[in-house]
């Protein structure tokens, strides 16, 4: 080995060692742009800093929501059929919820939320999106919250 290339080396070592932290999130930015057809069950979800975690949704009065089940195209429809529901919109880059309530929700679900809802059972891939994003829907609610929150998790 060279000294230039012994350099090199101890340079990256002494980098890699100070931003452990850092390094994580730059492989994982890195992994997503090479594979972009992974499982995004596969994503940590705590690499999303400031992304709801199970039991972390508060609605704007307030109240704590509790996760259920994840939903399908065809759920979401029975849900806004059934009774009010209002949408939080999780962009995955940390940033707070965007609630979407009242009449707004029909011209959000039919502008945007229709195309690109991914089946909960099976996988998503961002090539079958146009254009390349789809949200993954979860249902939260709360016994004392009159309303329905469907979570809007964005992946791009």
């Amino acid at each position: 080995m060279t000294l230039g290339c012994a350099r090199t080396l101890r340079r990256c070592v002494i980098i890699a060692a100070l931003a452990t932290g850092v390094r994580r999130a730059q492989e994982f930015a890195v992994a997503r742009k090479r594979d972009r057809r992974r499982d995004p069950a596969d994503y940590p979800r705590d690499f999303y800093r400031g992304a709801p975690a199970p039991g972390s949704i508060r609605a704007p009065d307030g109240t704590e929501l509790i996760p259920a089940e994840e939903l399908s195209v065809d759920d979401i429809r029975a849900l806004l059929r059934a009774g009010t529901v209002e949408f939080a919109v999780d962009d995955a880059l940390g940033g707070p919820l965007r609630w979407i309530t009242g009449t707004d929700v029909f011209d959000f679900w039919k502008q945007d939320v229709q195309q690109h809802v991914a089946d909960p059972n099976g996988r998503a891939y961002l090539d079958e999106f146009t254009p390349e994003y789809f949200y993954w829907a979860r249902r939260w609610w709360s016994e004392s919250y009159p309303r329905t929150v469907i979570e809007l998790r964005t992946e791009h």
